[in-house]
């Protein structure tokens, strides 16, 4: 949708010496960019906040990693009124703000990856496009979330319906959540997820609110640094009744950055895990995270953050903070030299064949075979690495990229052959549902989605 109006431009500093590189740490090495633009009419229309500025500095904050202030001045870090409005949608002025941050905070800036939100593909550096669905890890990931949520935390939707969700993308792996969490975590080391498949980067979710999630679709934690419960939106919904009426000291606000029509869960609360030593309460029902067994298994802060970070930054986003980011963090979350986890498409076809090779020794363990009897699956793929080890490094990224561009319509066909299976399972577990409820059923299947 075009927008016309005023725009609200919020620029931040940007450092243009990589963390770690001498010099980072010098202010003359920081520059103003242009980082998010908020037409005054959009934002009006989401009803996000009566107090939109404080949402902005949110917005500003989740994206960079940081938290500062707002100022209608460069050169002074001096607070703009957050009780104040927007300009009115008549003025045809913009409005300039930038976001002040400390010293300190500067050292701990680590932005939303720009790439965050795209999807899978096999030979990009920012995604190993690879599932592992039948692995142990992933399936121990599903059962977990089943039994955690029970249900769609957004909209208490069956869970025979739902998907379980990373937060992080699967393809993003171990390293880069680990690199995320921890650069992100400000001090509390149990908030750091060491795994992709750990519980705490997943949640149960409808498939449809899936497909939107990191794009146009996330979840506002709160209080945060910049907003409280009584600053925001909070409507009724199946996650339960407004905040006025909850005791928990911590929500996670559904928020919508483009609706193409009214969306029944924009401006709800998600529905917090049942406790795990209680039968689970209805949809309509809240329960207190504080007091709840599981909230050591839900998400830490800093990945809700990360992944409302990367709807914003995907909606409100310059071409300037992209390339900006991109240019001095993308080694921090893809280099292993930097804690990342892939350097080059060459290196993250190594890394794949690493996670098969880790797979095939779970799965040998499960079976009872071992890994070390001759002709396992696992040896066999240990053999299969034995020719790159006397290749060059330029040799074998060579070598892998034009292997790649065969493995490209196998991995398509593959797939393809998985998701064939995987709708013939659902349909059968839907129409087996059918017949042992009967109607009790048909109201699911009319619901959401």
């Amino acid at each position: 949708m075009a927008y016309s109006g005023p725009v609200i431009l919020v620029h931040a500093q940007f450092p243009s010496v990589r963390p770690g590189v001498p010099g980072h740490s010098d202010p003359s090495t920081w520059v103003w960019v242009p980082c998010l633009e908020f037409p005054v009419e959009r934002v009006n229309a989401l009803q996000i906040s009566s107090k939109p500025l404080k949402w902005i500095r949110y917005c500003i904050g989740a994206v960079t990693g940081t938290q500062g202030h707002l100022s209608r001045r460069q050169d002074v870090p001096e607070p703009v009124d957050y009780d104040q409005p927007l300009p009115p949608e008549s003025v045809p002025e913009s409005t300039a703000l930038y976001y002040h941050v400390s010293a300190a905070e500067k050292e701990l800036m680590f932005p939303t990856d720009p790439h965050l939100a795209d999807p899978p593909k096999t030979n990009s550096v920012h995604s190993r496009a690879a599932t592992t669905t039948s692995s142990i890890a992933c399936l121990t990931f599903h059962q977990e979330l089943r039994e955690r949520d029970t249900y769609c935390v957004a909209n208490g939707e069956n869970e025979l319906f739902c998907d379980a969700v990373h937060l992080v993308p699967h393809c993003k792996d171990d390293d880069y959540i680990k690199a995320l969490t921890t650069r992100r975590c400000r001090g509390r080391e149990e908030d750091i997820v060491p795994t992709i498949d750990d519980v705490r980067n997943g949640i149960l979710l409808q498939a449809d609110f899936h497909k939107m999630l990191r794009r146009t679709l996330a979840f506002m934690p709160l209080p945060n640094f910049a907003l409280d419960i009584n600053d925001v939106t909070v409507l009724p919904g199946a996650a339960g009744p407004p905040a006025s009426s909850q005791s928990q000291s911590q929500m996670y606000i559904i928020h919508l950055f483009e609706p193409l029509e009214p969306f029944p869960i924009a401006n709800t609360a998600l529905r917090l895990p049942p406790s795990s030593s209680s039968p689970p309460p209805s949809p309509s029902s809240s329960s207190s995270l504080n007091a709840n067994p599981n909230a050591h298994r839900w998400p830490p802060t800093a990945l809700f953050d990360a992944t409302y970070g990367a709807a914003v930054l995907h909606t409100f986003g310059t071409p300037h903070l992209h390339a900006r980011a991109s240019a001095i963090w993308d080694a921090l979350y893809y280099d292993p030299h930097h804690g990342g986890s892939a350097r080059s498409v060459a290196a993250a076809q190594v890394q794949r064949r690493r996670g098969r090779i880790r797979r095939a020794v779970a799965r040998d363990r499960m079976a009872g075979t071992g890994h070390g009897e001759a002709g396992g699956p696992a040896l066999r793929e240990l053999a299969a690495l034995v020719p790159y080890l006397g290749m060059g490094l330029g040799e074998l990224a060579a070598y892998l990229e034009e292997r790649a561009r065969g493995d490209v319509a196998a991995e398509g066909e593959e797939k393809a052959r998985v998701a064939e299976r995987v709708r013939r399972w659902r349909e059968g577990v839907v129409a087996a549902a059918r017949a042992e409820r009967g109607s009790d059923l048909s109201g699911l299947v009319g619901g959401p989605g």
